[in-house]
């Protein structure tokens, strides 16, 4: 279709176009997942990334089962065994201290700080910090402390 209008025409690239559209998508689903309520230990450590998504497609299933176990909370940790009555107590098999749960474990427990240290490079880290580490990483460190 020819174009009707004043002259000189400078029209818009379909590749921008396309841009734009997934910039706005990207936008409203970080929106949904801010305004999501609930939800509190997976927004702890899960942000909207395609670099990490496509990580964890090279995951093994059971690598996978882990991660997403951590991430979200739902895992054989004592908290969250506690909570569905299979565990008599909620509290860290490692530190006796505080409760078992996935952000215990991977930022603050004391008897996990030297493999924290090999996995992270840091004795104690904080959520944002576990975000931004590969997800390879992350299983490797949870596996390292040989819980079931």
């Amino acid at each position: 279709m020819p174009f009707v209008g004043p002259e000189p025409f400078c029209g818009v690239a379909t590749c921008h176009l396309k841009m734009e559209i997934r910039n706005w998508e990207n936008q409203v689903k970080i929106q949904y997942w801010n305004n999501t309520p609930r939800q509190r230990q997976a927004k702890l450590f899960i942000e909207y990334s395609p670099k990490r998504a496509k990580e964890m497609l090279y995951l093994s299933k059971e690598e996978l089962q882990i991660l997403t176990g951590l991430l979200t909370g739902h895992c054989s940790l004592n908290y969250h065994l506690h909570n569905m009555g299979i565990a008599e107590s909620p509290t860290c098999r490692l530190c006796n201290e505080a409760p078992e749960t996935a952000d215990h474990i991977l930022c603050e427990c004391g008897p996990a700080s030297h493999k924290r240290l090999k996995y992270f490079s840091r004795m104690i880290i904080t959520p944002k910090e576990v975000m931004k580490t590969s997800p390879k990483k992350i299983v490797a460190f949870f596996k390292s402390l040989n819980l079931p």
